[in-house]
């Protein structure tokens, strides 16, 4: 969720810097921001001392994260994986 938000906050600033966007592409992109910055549903799950920790631990995660797609060639980690991360 945090490379998609990502996305659409580069997006919504691409969208800021050209004054002939169609503000029906502002609005969802703004609404499919909302969604993804969404954590109800984790916080619900795991309790706001995880959530604490998740976002303590953001920016590490996020390039583990991005280490790991590349390595897979993929582009997500949805697929199974092909190597072992050590433990």
């Amino acid at each position: 969720k945090a490379s998609a938000a990502l996305v659409v906050k580069a997006r919504l600033a691409t969208f800021a810097s050209k004054p002939g966007i169609d503000a029906e592409k502002v609005a969802t992109a703004k609404q499919e921001l909302t969604e993804l910055e969404a954590m109800s549903d984790f916080v619900k799950r795991y309790g706001e001392p995880a959530l604490a920790l998740l976002k303590a631990r953001s920016a590490e995660l996020l390039a583990l994260h991005e280490t790991l797609v590349r390595a897979e060639g993929t582009g997500h980690l949805h697929a199974a994986p092909t190597t072992q991360l050590p433990s």
